[in-house]
């Protein structure tokens, strides 16, 4: 930014004028001394010396004349009064020239100069590279000019009406003159070059002009002032006043502490160096520039009008326009203005043929009235620039540009048009009325200081306003964008067919923001809470961008729509209200139990935190983001209201209780996860049934409880309920994917359905499942228990397993509870024990019981129905009824310890021991089944007292197993085999019976007896040890190879057709 240019300060131009200026006279000029014998100055007998002449000064004494009158044209080299001269007046008749030495008064008298007189033309006062002395000059009937480096001294002028004071120095010169110029006279600044000519004071009611010469001259031309005194010119001061920037200026500059008051018609450049220029009420100023510089003041007496407003320092001085207004009007060119406008009256900036006005920097506007900005104008105030005064802003196609502070009552009632423009570093309204502003606005911060009937409405361009305070009133953007900061202490910001992005948003309870048909970002990258409220009325939005995290702790009444973008909106049911597209991160922090009712859609996250209670009320939400439940309790309030693309998770705090309820609404979710943070983690269902379509795996550490409420895990992935349990009473479904208890347990009081391809798994330790209703497995599923884990499958309900049941290593266990029937359709194999407490187990066309558990446990009045399948078993053990109709049942082995069997085996199917040496199948109920046993390996069994096998089926023995029979009963077989390393033996009592041979090459002992009672041959192979009694009846056969043996010693008896 340029300023006009004015200090004195030596160019070229000025040394080349000095340079041709007429050559001085020699400083030995001879004098001449005035012995007046007569008046006549050029009567060559009236000085000692002849006439004066150039080159020669007069002198004056004490003798002769004291009134001197010049005829025609007069030259000297100066005029001395000597010491004791008299007063002297000499009136010049002609044109009377001073060169050099100039006026020089010892006497200590008055020396009176007039220039012609009333009646008679005086010609001109020419002082020529001299100065005035202390002389008193008159030009009443001529003119005084001054040349070359000329000054006026300490003398006091008068310029008469119709006379001309004319300067055309080549240099400036300082002095302390009096000018006083008549009315009609005239002061003329022909020659200002590149130097001032300071005077002391300037009066009277003439005319100073200023003409700039060839060379461009930019200083002032002519100070006044100087001597400090105050002063006051009613006359007129004219000078070009178009003025550029650094450009030349020739105008009237005011030095000294004194005052200047100017009361009439002006149309010059001022510059106000020192002191005060002062224009009184009578004073016209429209067509004038005041360079006001620092230190320096330009004051008004009444309303006043200037063209321009600059200064040629660093800084300006202060204008102090008092009560009155000032009007700027603007000139040819811009107004650089660095100094303080002060008082309580109001500034008017105008629009001249160039209107700008710059004012500052770092500068005090305080005047306290109003400010108008009219007719195309434009106001720019410079950085650090305070505008502080309380009056009305009135743009009136006008513009303000403020780098610092501004501050205003209120801008102009009524509507200020779109041509206006307003900048502001800062812009402070205190408003009280309504008005409307359709210009722009460029500001560093705008502060609304109102009342409840303070309104200022926007509708121009605020595409550069970077703050915007509202405390207490009422702003309206209407029909434009705004981005900006807010911070409000009341008051209310409005929205109207507009979109407004917040880059930092504050407000205290006292605050609202009403969106109407409009947009309202907040794009914040910070953290802030905003305590107001936000309503909203047709196609309104309030979105949520940025970073940062934004809380609304005010009581909204909705009528728009929220968007999270980015970063976090936080609230309560009573802030967050209305339909919210959330993209990012949204928290209902809960204290006390609230309701959502609004839409919910988007995919990012929503948390639930606080203690108390979120109802959710709409139905059919389409929000495919995560819940995430952080504390207190969601609740569903209408069916799928979580939205089915969702997925809830919980929080991990320690000791912090969350909660997800149905409360009797049907929700279908697409996951569920988290837990574990040792509070309560939970799922009520009560009457309402959710469905997870898990499609990735996750892990829920809860437990999921209902009334009649269903469950349903769906979807491709893994449900891992860990640290917790479900225990419902409705029905339950895996119809996809995996649910799975780790280190908890599954208590379903309804029907259980696992569909093909899924898989329903209890693999941890202490891992429980219970199905208090049907059980029913698709072929392609999976019912799950741990490898080398403690877990249990407990079937309540019966059922239809058309799947797999499986469970390895040593510590699974599978119960069937319930008076009713449990198909098998599937394969069940279980590594431990298998308990059948209840009802039957039944296996289907497609059933398969290969299980390895060490023990098969029946209870009394169980039904194990092989239904004519095969089927395999650790041991049996307990009582109830084994029906194997045609099939085999199988027994692998179990703990190392004896089973207890009481029950019954039945049917026409075979039963096989395929155990160890360390388990011993213990038998105290009646096999009767007709298909045969077979004891293979190492099995061990023993028929105990009580104990029978009534079959008569065939009994093979392999390996080294052993048959013990010791309930004093006859046991009747089919055929007996048996290989070398095998063994029988008949208790006391007891008697083992054949009745269609067989080869028994293995050891025969103990005290009870041997019957052959068919026409079968019996082939004896090893060593029969027995002590009872061998029979051989009914046309049978003994028969001992070459490695048998009869050593017992007992009874034998041949009978009905029996050899040996």
């Amino acid at each position: 930014r340029t300023t006009i240019r004015l200090p004195a300060i030596r160019r070229l131009a000025a040394l080349l004028l000095a340079a041709t200026a007429l050559t001085p006279v020699d400083a030995l000029a001879q004098t001449t001394t005035w012995i007046g014998g007569t008046s006549n100055f050029n009567d060559s007998a009236n000085w000692s010396n002849g006439t004066p002449a150039l080159g020669t000064v007069a002198a004056f004494g004490g003798t002769g004349a004291t009134n001197i009158v010049t005829i025609g044209q007069s030259d000297t080299s100066g005029l001395t009064f000597n010491a004791g001269a008299s007063a002297y007046t000499i009136t010049t008749g002609g044109n009377f020239n001073i060169w050099d030495g100039g006026i020089v008064n010892n006497s200590g008298q008055t020396q009176t100069i007039n220039v012609g007189t009333a009646m008679t033309a005086g010609g001109t006062l020419t002082f020529n590279s001299s100065s005035a002395g202390n002389a008193t000059i008159n030009a009443v009937g001529g003119n005084v000019q001054l040349s070359g480096t000329s000054d006026l001294g300490t003398a006091s002028v008068t310029i008469g009406s119709g006379r001309t004071l004319s300067i055309q120095t080549s240099q400036g010169s300082t002095s302390q003159a009096r000018v006083h110029l008549e009315a009609g006279s005239n002061l003329a600044v022909t020659r200002g070059g590149e130097y001032t000519t300071t005077i002391g004071t300037l009066k009277g009611a003439g005319i100073v002009t200023f003409a700039q010469s060839f060379f461009n001259p930019t200083t002032s031309g002519l100070a006044v002032g100087n001597g400090n005194e105050s002063f006051t010119f009613d006359g007129t001061v004219i000078s070009d006043t178009a003025v550029a920037p650094g450009g030349p200026a020739i105008g009237l500059a005011k030095v000294g502490t004194g005052t200047l008051t100017l009361t009439g018609t002006n149309s010059a450049v001022f510059v106000v160096e020192q002191g005060t220029v002062h224009a009184a009420s009578t004073a016209s100023l429209a067509d004038s520039v005041f360079a006001v510089n620092s230190g320096a003041t330009f004051s008004i007496g009444g309303n006043q009008s200037v063209r321009m407003l600059t200064q040629n320092t660093s800084s300006g001085g202060a204008v102090d326009i008092g009560a009155n207004t000032l009007s700027i009007v603007g000139g040819s060119f811009a107004n650089i203005y660095k100094g303080d406008i002060v008082g309580t009256g109001s500034v008017t900036f105008g629009a001249g043929a160039i209107a700008g006005f710059d004012l500052g920097p770092f500068q005090q506007l305080s005047y306290t009235g109003g400010t108008t900005i009219t007719g195309g104008a434009q106001v720019a105030l410079g950085t650090g620039t305070s505008f502080a005064h309380t009056g009305k802003l009135d743009l009136d196609h006008g513009t303000l540009v403020v780098g610092g502070v501004l501050i205003q009552s209120e801008l102009k009632g009524g509507s200020v048009p779109a041509s206006t423009s307003l900048q502001a570093g800062e812009l402070i309204l205190n408003q009280s009325t309504s008005s409307t502003y359709n210009g722009s606005l460029s500001l560093g911060a705008l502060t609304l200081n109102g009342s409840t009937t303070g309104h200022l409405t926007l509708g121009g361009n605020l595409d550069n306003v970077h703050g915007v305070t509202i405390n207490d009133g009422r702003i309206t953007v209407s029909g434009t964008s705004l981005s900006t900061s807010l911070t409000m202490d009341g008051g209310r910001l409005t929205a109207q067919n507009a979109n407004v992005t917040l880059s930092d948003l504050n407000g205290n309870g006292s605050s609202a923001i009403n969106i109407n048909d409009s947009t309202v970002t907040a794009n914040l990258d910070q953290t802030r809470t905003y305590y107001g409220t936000l309503s909203g009325s047709g196609t309104a939005n309030f979105v949520k961008s940025g970073t940062g995290t934004l809380t609304l702790s005010g009581a909204s009444s909705g009528g728009y729509t929220t968007t999270v973008n980015s970063g976090t909106l936080q609230g309560d049911t009573n802030s967050l209200v209305g339909p919210i597209v959330n993209n990012a991160t949204v928290i209902f922090n809960q204290a006390a139990t609230g309701t959502y009712a609004g839409a919910l859609s988007g995919s990012g996250t929503t948390i639930k935190s606080g203690t108390g209670t979120v109802t959710l009320g709409n139905a059919n939400n389409t929000f495919a983001g995560t819940w995430s439940i952080q504390e207190g309790t969601l609740q569903a309030g209408a069916a799928n209201t979580l939205g089915s693309s969702s997925r809830v998770e919980f929080g991990t705090a320690t000791g912090i209780s969350t909660s997800l309820r149905l409360n009797g609404f049907d929700q279908t979710i697409a996951g569920l996860s988290g837990g574990a943070g040792l509070g309560i983690t939970a799922v009520d269902l009560g009457s309402g049934s959710l469905t997870v379509n898990q499609a990735t795996d996750a892990t829920f550490a809860g437990m999921i409880t209902g009334t009649t409420g269903s469950f349903t895990k769906s979807g491709a992935g893994k449900l891992t309920v860990s640290l917790g349990w479900i225990n419902t009473t409705g029905t339950a479904t895996v119809s996809g994917g995996t649910l799975q208890l780790d280190w908890g347990s599954a208590a379903f009081g309804g029907a259980v359905s696992v569909a093909s391809g899924a898989t329903l798994a209890a693999v941890a330790d202490g891992a429980h499942i219970s199905v208090a209703g049907a059980l029913t497995t698709q072929a392609g599923s999976i019912i799950q228990l741990g490898t080398d884990t403690y877990t249990t499958l407990s079937l309540a309900g019966g059922g239809v397993v058309g799947g797999t049941i499986q469970g390895g290593g040593l510590y699974a266990n599978f119960n069937k509870l319930g008076n009713n029937t449990l198909l098998i359709d599937g394969t069940v194999n279980i590594g431990n024990v298998v308990k059948l407490q209840a009802g039957t187990i039944r296996l289907g066309a497609g059933g398969s019981f290969t299980s390895t558990a060490p023990q098969f446990d029946m209870s009394a009045g169980t039904v194990f129905d092989l239904n004519g399948r095969n089927a395999t078993i650790g041991m049996l053990n307990g009582s109830g009824e084994v029906k194997l109709g045609t099939g085999t049942l199988t027994m692998v082995g179990g703990h190392p310890s004896a089973t207890d069997f009481y029950g019954t085996i039945t049917g026409a199917g075979g039963l096989v021991y395929d155990t160890s040496m360390h388990h011993i199948n213990q038998i105290y109920g009646t096999l009767s089944h007709t298909g045969g046993t077979s004891l293979t390996d190492e099995s061990k069994v023993v028929v105990n007292a009580g104990g029978a096998m009534t079959g008569g089926g065939s009994m093979a023995l392999t390996g080294t197993s052993q048959l013990t029979l010791d309930n004093g009963q006859v046991t009747q077989y089919s055929t007996l085999n048996g290989t070398s390393q095998t063994q029988i033996t008949v208790g006391t009592g007891s008697t083992l019976a054949t009745s269609g041979g067989g080869t028994f090459s293995g050891a025969l002992g103990g005290a009870g007896n041997l019957t052959v009672n068919g026409a079968g041959t019996l082939v004896l192979g090893g060593t029969a040890s027995h002590t009872g009694t061998t029979t051989v009846s009914d046309n049978g056969i003994l028969e001992l190879n070459a490695t048998g043996s009869l050593t017992g010693g007992g009874a034998m008896v041949l009978a009905s057709g029996g050899q040996l």
